[in-house]
Protein backbone atom coordinates (compact mmCIF):
# COMPACT_ATOMS: atom_id res chain seq x y z
CA UNK A 1 0.00 0.00 0.00
CA UNK A 2 2.98 2.50 1.18
CA UNK A 3 4.64 1.41 -2.03
CA UNK A 4 1.59 2.34 -3.93
CA UNK A 5 1.09 5.78 -2.82
CA UNK A 6 4.41 6.80 -3.11
CA UNK A 7 4.74 5.42 -7.19
CA UNK A 8 1.81 7.38 -7.83
CA UNK A 9 3.27 10.21 -6.09
CA UNK A 10 6.44 9.93 -8.21
CA UNK A 11 4.00 9.90 -11.64
CA UNK A 12 2.14 12.57 -10.26
CA UNK A 13 5.53 14.75 -9.55
CA UNK A 14 6.60 13.86 -13.30
CA UNK A 15 3.09 14.47 -14.84
CA UNK A 16 3.31 18.07 -13.01
CA UNK A 17 6.82 18.53 -14.32
CA UNK A 18 6.69 17.66 -18.11
CA UNK A 19 3.55 19.63 -18.00
CA UNK A 20 5.82 22.87 -17.06
CA UNK A 21 7.84 21.79 -19.65
CA UNK A 22 5.32 21.56 -22.18
CA UNK A 23 3.73 24.70 -21.36
CA UNK A 24 7.44 26.61 -20.83
CA UNK A 25 8.39 25.34 -24.44
CA UNK A 26 4.67 26.65 -26.04
CA UNK A 27 5.70 29.90 -24.71
CA UNK A 28 9.08 29.97 -25.91
CA UNK A 29 8.15 29.13 -29.65
CA UNK A 30 4.56 31.18 -29.74
CA UNK A 31 6.94 34.11 -29.01
CA UNK A 32 9.49 32.68 -31.28
CA UNK A 33 6.99 32.50 -34.23
CA UNK A 34 5.58 36.15 -33.28
CA UNK A 35 9.28 37.92 -33.69
CA UNK A 36 9.79 35.88 -37.03
CA UNK A 37 6.15 37.08 -38.08
CA UNK A 38 7.00 40.66 -37.39
CA UNK A 39 10.04 40.77 -39.02
CA UNK A 40 8.75 39.14 -41.96
CA UNK A 41 6.01 41.81 -42.05
CA UNK A 42 8.33 44.67 -42.22
CA UNK A 43 9.24 45.71 -45.99
CA UNK A 44 12.48 45.02 -47.17
CA UNK A 45 14.62 48.06 -47.24
CA UNK A 46 15.26 48.87 -50.97
CA UNK A 47 19.07 48.60 -52.44
CA UNK A 48 20.68 52.10 -53.18
CA UNK A 49 21.27 52.38 -57.41
CA UNK A 50 24.42 53.66 -57.43
CA UNK A 51 24.54 54.61 -60.79
CA UNK A 52 21.36 56.83 -60.10
CA UNK A 53 23.46 58.29 -57.10
CA UNK A 54 26.67 59.05 -59.16
CA UNK A 55 24.49 60.87 -62.06
CA UNK A 56 22.98 62.97 -59.63
CA UNK A 57 26.15 64.01 -57.30
CA UNK A 58 27.32 64.54 -61.11
CA UNK A 59 24.69 67.41 -62.06
CA UNK A 60 24.22 68.86 -58.89
CA UNK A 61 28.07 69.38 -58.68
CA UNK A 62 28.91 72.53 -58.25
CA UNK A 63 31.37 72.23 -61.18
CA UNK A 64 28.16 71.24 -63.38
CA UNK A 65 26.46 74.52 -62.08
CA UNK A 66 29.34 76.57 -62.91
CA UNK A 67 29.40 75.62 -66.41
CA UNK A 68 25.57 75.76 -66.86
CA UNK A 69 25.80 79.39 -65.57
CA UNK A 70 28.42 80.62 -67.99
CA UNK A 71 26.13 79.11 -71.47
CA UNK A 72 22.79 80.66 -72.69
CA UNK A 73 21.70 77.40 -74.18
CA UNK A 74 17.63 77.58 -73.95
CA UNK A 75 17.57 73.84 -74.40
CA UNK A 76 19.43 72.96 -71.24
CA UNK A 77 18.06 75.60 -68.96
CA UNK A 78 14.77 73.68 -69.96
CA UNK A 79 16.54 70.23 -69.83
CA UNK A 80 17.43 71.27 -66.22
CA UNK A 81 13.87 72.56 -65.31
CA UNK A 82 12.80 69.07 -66.50
CA UNK A 83 15.35 67.43 -64.29
CA UNK A 84 14.24 69.52 -61.02
CA UNK A 85 10.78 68.45 -61.75
CA UNK A 86 11.77 64.88 -62.30
CA UNK A 87 13.60 64.82 -59.14
CA UNK A 88 10.74 66.25 -56.63
CA UNK A 89 7.94 63.91 -58.47
CA UNK A 90 10.58 60.98 -57.27
CA UNK A 91 11.17 62.28 -53.99
CA UNK A 92 7.54 62.54 -53.63
CA UNK A 93 6.78 59.04 -54.71
CA UNK A 94 9.47 57.50 -52.23
CA UNK A 95 8.17 59.08 -49.49
CA UNK A 96 4.70 58.13 -49.76
CA UNK A 97 6.09 54.17 -50.75
CA UNK A 98 7.50 52.08 -47.90
CA UNK A 99 9.39 49.73 -50.75
CA UNK A 100 10.36 51.11 -54.14
CA UNK A 101 7.61 50.36 -56.67
CA UNK A 102 7.95 49.88 -60.61
CA UNK A 103 6.92 53.87 -61.16
CA UNK A 104 9.51 54.44 -59.00
CA UNK A 105 11.98 52.46 -60.29
CA UNK A 106 11.12 53.83 -63.35
CA UNK A 107 11.21 57.32 -62.67
CA UNK A 108 14.59 57.10 -60.70
CA UNK A 109 15.75 55.25 -64.08
CA UNK A 110 14.33 58.34 -66.31
CA UNK A 111 16.13 60.93 -63.89
CA UNK A 112 19.02 59.36 -63.83
CA UNK A 113 19.26 59.06 -67.76
CA UNK A 114 18.49 63.06 -68.53
CA UNK A 115 21.01 63.89 -65.58
CA UNK A 116 23.51 62.17 -67.45
CA UNK A 117 22.35 63.57 -70.67
CA UNK A 118 22.22 66.84 -69.44
CA UNK A 119 26.23 66.66 -68.35
CA UNK A 120 27.15 65.18 -71.36
CA UNK A 121 25.95 68.02 -73.38
CA UNK A 122 27.86 70.43 -71.11
CA UNK A 123 30.91 68.78 -71.50
CA UNK A 124 30.70 68.67 -75.12
CA UNK A 125 30.09 72.48 -74.99
CA UNK A 126 33.23 72.86 -72.05
CA UNK A 127 36.51 71.34 -72.33
CA UNK A 128 37.88 72.20 -69.23
CA UNK A 129 34.22 71.11 -67.75
CA UNK A 130 34.73 67.50 -69.21
CA UNK A 131 38.20 66.72 -67.83
CA UNK A 132 37.00 68.08 -63.92
CA UNK A 133 33.81 66.68 -64.11
CA UNK A 134 35.65 63.09 -65.37
CA UNK A 135 37.78 63.52 -62.30
CA UNK A 136 34.83 64.09 -59.83
CA UNK A 137 32.95 61.00 -61.68
CA UNK A 138 36.06 58.74 -60.57
CA UNK A 139 35.86 60.26 -56.91
CA UNK A 140 31.68 59.78 -56.68
CA UNK A 141 32.19 56.30 -58.00
CA UNK A 142 35.00 55.53 -55.43
CA UNK A 143 32.31 56.76 -53.10
CA UNK A 144 29.39 54.68 -54.25
CA UNK A 145 31.56 50.90 -54.50
CA UNK A 146 30.49 49.90 -51.53
CA UNK A 147 26.45 49.51 -50.35
CA UNK A 148 27.35 52.05 -47.32
CA UNK A 149 29.27 54.02 -49.41
CA UNK A 150 26.07 54.44 -51.77
CA UNK A 151 23.60 54.66 -49.06
CA UNK A 152 25.55 57.90 -47.51
CA UNK A 153 25.86 59.20 -50.99
CA UNK A 154 21.71 58.88 -51.43
CA UNK A 155 21.31 60.85 -48.15
CA UNK A 156 23.66 63.27 -49.41
CA UNK A 157 21.81 63.79 -52.74
CA UNK A 158 18.56 64.22 -50.58
CA UNK A 159 19.95 66.86 -48.48
CA UNK A 160 20.42 64.83 -45.14
CA UNK A 161 23.71 65.50 -44.97
CA UNK A 162 23.80 65.18 -41.24
CA UNK A 163 23.12 62.03 -41.69
CA UNK A 164 25.56 61.62 -44.50
CA UNK A 165 28.61 63.19 -42.66
CA UNK A 166 31.20 60.72 -43.07
CA UNK A 167 31.34 61.00 -46.63
CA UNK A 168 31.58 64.63 -46.74
CA UNK A 169 35.23 64.82 -46.52
CA UNK A 170 35.24 62.71 -49.59
CA UNK A 171 33.22 64.61 -51.46
CA UNK A 172 35.28 67.80 -50.46
CA UNK A 173 38.21 66.19 -51.62
CA UNK A 174 36.49 65.04 -55.29
CA UNK A 175 35.35 68.36 -55.44
CA UNK A 176 39.14 70.10 -54.67
CA UNK A 177 40.74 67.10 -57.06
CA UNK A 178 38.26 68.61 -60.02
CA UNK A 179 39.19 72.01 -58.90
CA UNK A 180 42.88 71.13 -59.08
CA UNK A 181 42.50 69.49 -62.15
CA UNK A 182 41.11 72.65 -63.81
CA UNK A 183 43.64 74.67 -62.94
CA UNK A 184 46.26 72.88 -64.51
CA UNK A 185 44.16 72.67 -67.60
CA UNK A 186 44.04 76.27 -67.82
CA UNK A 187 47.72 76.99 -66.54
CA UNK A 188 48.45 74.78 -69.17
CA UNK A 189 46.71 76.41 -72.09
CA UNK A 190 47.82 79.76 -70.93
CA UNK A 191 51.14 78.69 -71.32
CA UNK A 192 50.84 77.33 -74.76
CA UNK A 193 49.23 80.36 -75.80
CA UNK A 194 52.19 82.29 -74.15
CA UNK A 195 54.81 79.98 -75.81
CA UNK A 196 53.14 80.65 -79.34
CA UNK A 197 53.42 84.27 -78.87
CA UNK A 198 56.48 84.39 -77.78
CA UNK A 199 57.65 81.93 -81.15
CA UNK A 200 55.81 83.72 -83.55
CA UNK A 201 57.70 87.11 -82.48
CA UNK A 202 60.94 84.88 -82.30
CA UNK A 203 60.70 84.10 -85.77
CA UNK A 204 59.06 87.56 -86.92
CA UNK A 205 62.33 89.04 -85.81
CA UNK A 206 64.82 86.03 -86.81
CA UNK A 207 62.91 87.06 -90.35
CA UNK A 208 63.61 90.72 -90.08
CA UNK A 209 66.70 89.75 -88.82
CA UNK A 210 67.45 87.81 -91.91
CA UNK A 211 65.75 90.34 -94.31
CA UNK A 212 67.82 93.52 -93.11
CA UNK A 213 71.20 91.58 -93.18
CA UNK A 214 70.64 89.62 -95.95
CA UNK A 215 71.47 86.69 -94.00
CA UNK A 216 71.85 83.34 -95.91
CA UNK A 217 70.96 85.32 -99.49
CA UNK A 218 67.23 85.76 -97.94
CA UNK A 219 66.81 89.55 -99.17
CA UNK A 220 68.14 88.34 -102.70
CA UNK A 221 66.02 85.16 -103.04
CA UNK A 222 63.02 87.33 -101.89
CA UNK A 223 63.48 90.24 -103.96
CA UNK A 224 63.99 88.17 -107.43
CA UNK A 225 60.88 85.99 -106.90
CA UNK A 226 59.63 86.03 -110.55
CA UNK A 227 56.18 86.22 -110.13
CA UNK A 228 56.43 89.89 -108.81
CA UNK A 229 59.05 91.23 -111.08
CA UNK A 230 60.34 94.09 -111.79
CA UNK A 231 57.83 95.59 -109.32
CA UNK A 232 59.08 93.13 -105.80
CA UNK A 233 62.76 94.06 -107.09
CA UNK A 234 62.43 97.98 -107.85
CA UNK A 235 60.69 98.33 -104.10
CA UNK A 236 63.62 96.12 -102.35
CA UNK A 237 66.06 98.25 -104.68
CA UNK A 238 64.30 101.47 -102.97
CA UNK A 239 64.81 100.61 -99.40
CA UNK A 240 68.26 99.17 -99.75
CA UNK A 241 67.63 95.64 -99.41
CA UNK A 242 69.00 92.13 -101.70
CA UNK A 243 71.72 94.38 -103.09
CA UNK A 244 68.86 95.03 -106.16
CA UNK A 245 68.51 98.39 -107.96
CA UNK A 246 66.12 100.66 -107.94
CA UNK A 247 63.59 101.22 -110.33
CA UNK A 248 65.47 104.70 -111.44
CA UNK A 249 68.59 102.58 -111.43
CA UNK A 250 67.12 99.86 -113.48
CA UNK A 251 65.81 102.41 -116.29
CA UNK A 252 68.88 104.68 -117.00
Amino acid sequence: MTESVAIGSILRRGIYQEGLILHATSRLLTSLLATLALLFSQPAQAAVNAEAEVAAAMFAASATLAAYQKTADAKLRAERERIVALRAQLKRQRAGAAAATAAQREAEANLAAAERDFVAQLAEKDRAFAQEIAVFRDQVKDIAATPEGAEALAMFNDGDEIGAIEILDKLRAANDAARERRVAIESAAEGRRIAARSAAGSVGAIALAAMAFNLFGVASKVCTIDAMQPGLSDSCGAIGLGNRPSKAERVA
